[in-house]
């Protein structure tokens, strides 16, 4: 059955929900989704990405949850499913793995966002496609920092670091997760 309502927790997963159709289903979304600019004003907040504010979001009565492993506590999540929503928690680490969650996203919200979707899955897979095809950028070195106090940057296993290395860039620091 198609979601009526639904509440996303992660800044791209909300950017993606309204580029495949899914923006009158929105509820609520993190302070953090400012994306697409224009289209998420007077939209309810429930708080941050690491501190959602659950009671908020239970009265909203959303009928889905979309969270990312990554960006989102497990404890939330878990929070929420006690409370008898239902919660799509996603975990895309590489550019090819995203198409398949926006089919996903698309199929749970239904009511012509499959179609968007999959228009949207296309396109990715084509870019990415593309992109194969081109000679490989000359390699550099780089370290993303993603917080400090502690610092702390990406490992090789990320999404992000996959998108860096598709434009020919070694993370100085990607092995470092393997120690």
């Amino acid at each position: 059955m198609a979601a009526r309502r639904v509440v996303s927790l992660c800044p791209s997963i909300t950017e993606t929900l309204v580029a495949i159709g899914g923006l009158k289903k929105l509820a609520a979304a993190t302070r953090y989704c400012v994306r697409p600019r224009g289209l998420l004003w007077g939209l309810p907040r429930i708080g941050g990405t690491k501190d959602p504010d659950i009671v908020r979001i239970l009265d909203l009565k959303p009928d889905l949850v979309f969270a990312n492993e990554e960006e989102n506590r497990i404890e939330e999540v878990k929070a929420i499913q006690e409370a008898g929503v239902e919660v799509d928690v996603t975990f895309p680490k590489t550019v090819s793995e995203v198409p398949a969650a926006i089919r996903q996203w698309g199929i749970r919200l239904a009511e012509g966002a499959e179609v968007e979707a999959e228009a949207l899955s296309r396109r990715v897979e084509g870019e990415h496609a593309a992109l194969a095809q081109e000679a490989p950028a000359p390699p550099f070195l780089y370290a993303y920092w993603i917080w400090k106090d502690p610092w702390m940057t990406i490992s090789d296993d990320t999404y992000v670091a996959d998108l860096i290395r598709l434009a020919g860039g070694i993370n100085v620091f990607g092995r470092e997760a393997e120690r």
